[in-house]
């Protein structure tokens, strides 16, 4: 066979093989979309059962009351640290649970340098769940609506999405929950948003140096109005 001849026949298999695979995403493309509505059903009934379970008993309450998480904390002994990675997972995943109580529990309850660990590796756990969590249900069914132009222009950029979370993750009104969800609808890759949030976190890793230590100043020292203060000023960061 002359060589003309192998490209026709190459060129009509690699045709053949395109239509024998075309008539397959219909049928896997519908599997997938099942299997994401599924997906998105069984994680909306569990985070709404987990809120739920908290409020329920108890647990929630404790959360929201400084002193009682920190005895809380404190009785659990060695797993005291795995619960405050926890409690901020939770926090981030379940976004109406304020994770500033939980920071604040922490600095008072291992000091500022091992409450900080704790809480960097909670709030970077929670943070790739929530982006996991969008990226499994979200994202499919946002390119099915709106096609190529959800990735055009800075939204088809990784550096610009990189740069895009780094950034909100220093505005004090901008929710660190909502990022994360948000992010997982885009193109980002995760392992660029885990970059560009381990590095906020890093950045911003002083900064909870002097809040936690000051917090905790507050309350050794009984000074409530500065306590106060500072606690809302810490809610809205």
């Amino acid at each position: 066979m002359t060589k003309r001849g192998k490209r026709i026949a190459a060129t009509l298999a690699e045709a053949a093989r395109a239509a024998a695979t075309a008539e397959e995403p219909p049928r896997r493309s519908r599997r997938r979309i099942r299997f994401r509505i599924a997906a998105g059903v069984a994680i909306g009934l569990a985070l709404i059962a987990g809120y739920w379970l908290l409020a329920t008993t108890g647990a929630l309450e404790t959360v929201l009351d400084g002193a009682a998480l920190r005895v809380w904390i404190a009785d659990l002994g060695p797993l005291g640290p795995l619960m405050i990675i926890v409690l901020l997972v939770a926090a981030i995943v379940l976004s109406p649970i304020p994770s500033a109580p939980i920071a604040l529990a922490a600095g008072a309850a291992y000091g500022h340098g091992w409450g900080t660990v704790y809480v960097v590796i909670g709030a970077e756990l929670g943070a790739l769940i929530a982006f996991g969590i969008a990226r499994l249900v979200g994202r499919e069914a946002l390119r099915r609506w709106f096609g190529p132009r959800i990735d055009m222009g800075l939204l088809g950029s990784q550096t610009a999405l990189m740069t895009i979370v780094f950034a909100s993750r220093l505005l004090p009104f901008v929710s660190f929950d909502l990022v994360s969800y948000a992010a997982g609808l885009t193109v980002l890759k995760s392992w660029r948003f885990a970059l560009a949030t381990r590095s906020e976190e890093h950045t911003s890793e002083l900064q909870s140096h002097s809040f936690i230590s000051y917090a905790v100043f507050c309350l050794k020292k009984k000074k409530i109005y500065s306590f106060s203060y500072l606690l809302f000023f810490g809610l809205n960061i």
